[in-house]
C-alpha cells in the first residue's frame, strides 16, 4: 500500500491525521478493523471518521512513498493491477527516462511494472519532536 500524508498512532493503532474547517484533528481510516462505534461514515463513502484532542495521539509524522526506478527516486502515488503509477515534477528527469506523459502543469507521470520499481517510504517525525542534541564546548 503507497501511503502519502500524515499519520499517527492513537490506541496503538496508525491513523491518517487531518483537521477540518472548526480546527478540530480527525482520524481517518476505510479499515474496518481499526474503527469502533465512535467512528462516522458521513458521506456513506467507506471512509470512517473520528473527531479526537490532538494530545490523544502518542506520535504524527509524515509519510511520502518514493519508488526507485532507474536510478531515480520519484514519488509513487498509486499501485493497481501489479502497476505503480509515478509522478515527476522534474522535466530533465522525466525526458531522460523517457515514457512520462504530461498530467498536469510541470507535472508528469507514467505507470511502471512493480518488478521495475523498489517502494521506498519515508517518515519525518512531527510528534513528538525529535531535537538534536547539542554538543558542548566544555
Amino acid at each position: 500500500m503507497i501511503k502519502s500524508g500524515r499519520f499517527g498512532i492513537y490506541n496503538n493503532k496508525e491513523y491518517e491525521v487531518t483537521g477540518d474547517m472548526d480546527g478540530n484533528t480527525l482520524l481517518l481510516t476505510e479499515d474496518k478493523d481499526q474503527i469502533d462505534e465512535s467512528f462516522r461514515d458521513k458521506y456513506n463513502s467507506g471512509v470512517y471518521t473520528k473527531i479526537i484532542d490532538k494530545l490523544e495521539l502518542k506520535e504524527v509524522y509524515d509519510i511520502r512513498t518514493y519508488a526507485i526506478y532507474k536510478g531515480a527516486k520519484i514519488q509513487a502515488e498509486r499501485e493497481e493491477n501489479g502497476m505503480y503509477f509515478i509522478t515527476t515534477g522534474d522535466t530533465a528527469l522525466a525526458n531522460q527516462i523517457g515514457g512520462f506523459d504530461m498530467i498536469d502543469k510541470f507535472v508528469y507521470g507514467k505507470w511502471i511494472p512493480k518488478s521495475e520499481g523498489e517502494l521506498v517510504e519515508e517518515r519525518k517525525q512531527i510528534y513528538p519532536e525529535i531535537k538534536e542534541k547539542k554538543k558542548s564546548n566544555r
